[in-house]
């Protein structure tokens, strides 16, 4: 059996602000992890504590992000686990949703987290243009036109992994859509929204029109979104790309 390639970047990955890290590891996956500059916001107890992660498999991509409250231990356990727990592209949402619930389970009674750190585990595969996923959380899918036009994939919930209790009948939300020709994906924590990035769902559109130069769109959102003083949220930031 051959083994996806990984990437995973942890909170601690994440630059001082206004920083930020922006890769592609393969074509058509980008990632970019942003801290933000406004440390009190949302409880937070380190400046970055969300987490993702890309996995690339022979026919198909998959994309992770982790957004945790109370410090960042839960963020980083539950996306590298996920991470490493796929070893084999799932066949369908359901083979995804017993994956990301095993690795929910794990977080939920590990010593580092129990009862201190929680988070939500957005987990998007493509293959071809066919886009699956399955979220606990309010981390947000979009897709993504070639004329920046954003429309929202996932339904957030104000649920969490690593909350006791939450493993053993997981909240979750999954689905399966066939992107249109030219969309992509776009995987982010909360960070993104207007009242957290201090930019609308067209301003976020306009950096990633086109996706000619995903990287640099990335680099551009997460430059805007993180930095307070030039009129962002201040909020820290995880996305990933993921381009058929």
């Amino acid at each position: 059996m051959t083994l996806p390639s990984r990437r995973v970047l942890p909170a601690s990955a994440a630059p001082d602000a206004p920083g930020y890290r922006v890769e592609s590891p393969w074509p058509g996956v980008v990632l970019g992890l942003t801290a933000g500059d406004d440390v009190d916001m949302r409880s937070k107890r380190a400046p970055n504590e969300d987490s993702l992660a890309a996995l690339r498999f022979e026919h198909s991509r998959i994309g992770i992000v982790g957004d945790a409250h109370f410090g960042p231990a839960s963020s980083e356990l539950a996306v590298d686990l996920l991470a490493r727990s796929l070893k084999v592209a799932p066949a369908d949402e359901h083979a995804l949703l017993a994956v990301v619930e095993a690795a929910a389970l794990r977080v939920e009674k590990d010593e580092l987290t129990i009862g201190r750190s929680e988070t939500t585990l957005l987990t998007v595969m493509l293959e071809g243009r066919t886009l699956r996923w399955v979220s606990v959380g309010d981390s947000l899918l979009f897709a993504v036109q070639a004329s920046g036009a954003m429309r929202l994939l996932s339904r957030p919930a104000a649920v969490y992994v690593g909350r006791p209790g939450v493993a053993a009948a997981l909240p979750f939300d999954a689905g399966v859509v066939e992107l249109a020709e030219g969309e992509w994906a776009l995987l982010a924590t909360d960070g993104i929204e207007p009242d957290s990035s201090g930019m609308d769902l067209s301003e976020v559109g306009a950096c990633l029109r086109g996706a000619v130069d995903a990287e640099a769109g990335v680099a551009e959102l997460l430059a805007r979104a993180g930095a307070a003083d030039e009129g962002g949220g201040g909020d820290n930031l995880a996305v990933v790309v993921l381009h058929p």
